[in-house]
């Protein structure tokens, strides 16, 4: 059932430009419609569910366009009825990479572009910057899956 869900996210996404959205009709349909006001100006890049429930899914992407954007995070405890912002303490131009903790998923990792690495253990209320100044242009963010202690890579 998760698999689906993401797939239909998926398509959602690349059949528009403005947050999320799901079918009108049954798959095959060629229309779509938001689901949420919430994410109407997100440009949406990354999307991530909790394995504890398949009612809260992270979204990730930015506003505005060139130096001008800034980066989003979204969460949604009711399967994306409703979003609301989760980027306190997180700064930068665009969200390259969203990744949970696979052993403990309260705890969040962003890469952003223009930004760094930041990291959050209370499912995104709040954010602390990891490298201030080394790595502020990250282009994506992968978590080894073996869990925390091993060594998470970093590329642009």
């Amino acid at each position: 059932r998760r698999a689906v869900v993401a797939g239909v996210f998926v398509a959602a996404i690349a059949g528009t430009r403005n947050g999320i959205a799901a079918p009108i009709a049954a798959a095959g349909s060629a229309g779509w419609r938001l689901t949420s006001p919430d994410l109407y100006d997100v440009r949406v890049t990354e999307i991530v569910l909790d394995p504890r429930s398949e009612r809260t899914i992270y979204v990730g992407g930015y506003t505005g366009g060139g130096f001008r954007s800034r980066a989003a995070i979204f969460r949604s405890d009711d399967s994306g009825s409703t979003w609301h912002s989760i980027q306190s303490g997180v700064g930068g131009l665009s969200l390259a990479g969203l990744r949970l903790n696979p052993v403990d998923p309260d705890v969040l990792y962003a890469g952003i572009y223009g930004g760094g690495v930041f990291k959050s253990v209370d499912r995104g209320e709040n954010w602390t910057r990891l490298m201030v100044g080394q790595l502020p242009w990250v282009g994506s963010l992968v978590l080894d899956e073996r869990g925390p202690t091993a060594k998470s890579r970093l590329g642009s």
